[in-house]
């Protein structure tokens, strides 16, 4: 099993028994399973690595990005992904902070994420912040991504 494909399995399949989330409480197996997903996205986002960016996505996984544009399956997800973080993304580095994760069916859930990005010295670009809608699907493979809406969040005085 390649590297990453272990990743994918270990974050998705075995319950996490410990850890506790912002209001203290012990988070179930299934919440903590897609932490662990959200974590592994920004993981895979800060090392650029494709490979596993790939397999966080279902085939037919839908993506609007920050700035509106809609892409529709797996392929178009990560051939957009590839481009940015080639491009006007190389070396950022993205965190994502759950704010709600709650499953709407035993086998899907919705997580809120703030997310903050921060681009390289080099790069002429302020921070950024956003909010990130998520669901995750439960399938034979673990827990997938098949649905991402990407909301800039409005900056300057008075903003959060």
């Amino acid at each position: 099993m390649r590297p990453v494909a272990l990743l994918i399995a270990l974050t998705t399949m075995i319950p996490i028994v410990s850890g506790t989330d912002a209001a203290g409480q012990n988070p179930s197996g299934d919440e903590q399973r897609v932490r662990a997903i959200l974590n592994t996205f920004t993981d895979v986002w800060n090392r650029a690595d494709i490979e596993a960016f790939t397999q966080l996505f279902a085939e037919d996984a839908e993506y609007v990005t920050r700035g509106g544009t809609y892409l529709r399956g797996r392929p178009e997800i990560v051939r957009h992904h590839a481009e940015l973080l080639a491009g006007a993304f190389k070396d950022s580095h993205v965190t994502w902070t759950p704010l709600n994760i709650r499953f709407i069916r035993p086998d899907v859930a919705v997580a809120h994420v703030r997310t903050d990005v921060t681009f390289a010295e080099t790069v002429a670009r302020p921070p950024g912040a956003g909010m990130v809608t998520v669901v995750l699907v439960k399938t034979g493979n673990g827990l997938l991504i098949t649905v991402v809406q990407n909301t800039d969040l409005p900056t300057g005085p008075g903003q959060r």
